[in-house]
């Protein structure tokens, strides 16, 4: 055989036999060491040395599967130079992202912070602690994709209004309401809750902040499961302790892992979880059926037809 597919995802033998069906021009490699690159054309994963044997210019190269959603720390415009075609796991974090977010939010506005706080101490807290309820609440969930119009869904479900941003404006179902990117302080305005779920790009980079906080409706919560680079942190903290904000709940950071120095920990107005928002107990099989179809799409010749990042556009 002359073609080969490279697998860095770690799947059991008979998932890789799968594989070797669909793909059976193509000789399978799971070693990156074995792969020959003056052969392999497909490549299920990422490996940091990939960007060595791009610069190089000596390979054949022509897509590129991630086993995950992100792409803002991959050679994006080496992959564009290079005719290299790249696909995400986009979208299969959407549930799990959808119910962190939820979890978030009810553990602040249902005093179950509180509580576990109160009873590490043994204290019954019950008078200290002012719930509130999110229906009827507002909403403004900025970057109104797929795992966006899930939130909303759940938001509708919670009784809450609605309201989505993203680059067209174009209506979409589970919103009330959909304002363009331009319109982002418009969309805040009256929302008791915002959402960031946006991709990292120039344009979101450093997007939140305090300039933007302050067109945050005063006392809002802000919720981030989007990308830590997209809000300035030291302009959160002083939104927060200046009481343009009422809580954050924070999934991702400027600086990861967070270092233990770091105010965030022991701020009382936020709560932070390490980067779990998209866990799932069964990751490898939610991420089969994506590569199986972009694999054949592939292989036929056909469009790739899963979340195609735009290497342009860099999302």
């Amino acid at each position: 055989m002359s073609k080969e597919l490279l697998v860095l995802i770690g799947y059991e033998e008979d998932v890789l036999e799968t594989f070797r069906e669909m793909a059976s021009e193509y000789q399978l490699v799971s070693e990156f060491e074995e792969a020959d690159f003056s052969k392999v054309e497909i490549v299920l994963g990422w490996d940091e040395r990939l960007v060595d044997v791009l610069e190089s210019g000596e390979h054949q190269l022509k897509w590129i599967q991630l086993p995950t959603a992100g792409v803002d720390k991959l050679p994006l415009d080496l992959l564009a130079q290079e005719g290299v075609r790249l696909t995400s796991a986009s979208g299969m974090h959407t549930h799990s992202l959808a119910e962190s977010i939820f979890g978030m939010l009810l553990a602040r506005t249902r005093g179950i912070l509180q509580s576990v706080e109160a009873s590490k101490a043994s204290r019954w807290a019950q008078e200290e602690i002012e719930p509130v309820v999110l229906f009827d609440k507002s909403v403004t969930i900025i970057g109104a994709g797929k795992i966006g119009t899930e939130v909303a869904h759940m938001a509708k479900a919670f009784g809450m209004q609605t309201t989505g941003v993203n680059r067209s404006g174009g209506q979409i179902d589970g919103f009330d309401k959909v304002y363009t990117n331009d319109n982002l302080a418009e969309a805040v305005a009256d929302a008791d809750v915002v959402i960031n779920i946006l991709p990292l790009t120039p344009e979101t980079t450093g997007l939140f902040n305090l300039s933007l906080f302050k067109q945050f409706k005063p006392g809002a919560i802000f919720v981030n499961v989007g990308r830590g680079e997209s809000v300035v942190t030291a302009d959160l903290l002083t939104a927060l302790d200046q009481e343009l904000l009422s809580f954050a709940a924070l999934d991702v950071f400027e600086e990861e892992p967070l270092p233990a120095e770091s105010p965030v920990y022991t701020h009382s107005k936020i709560l932070a979880t390490p980067h779990i928002a998209g866990f799932m107990d069964d990751y490898l099989g939610t991420l089969r059926p994506i590569i199986e179809e972009n694999l054949q799409a592939f292989i036929d010749r056909e469009e790739l037809p899963v979340s195609e990042v735009d290497l342009e556009r860099k999302y």
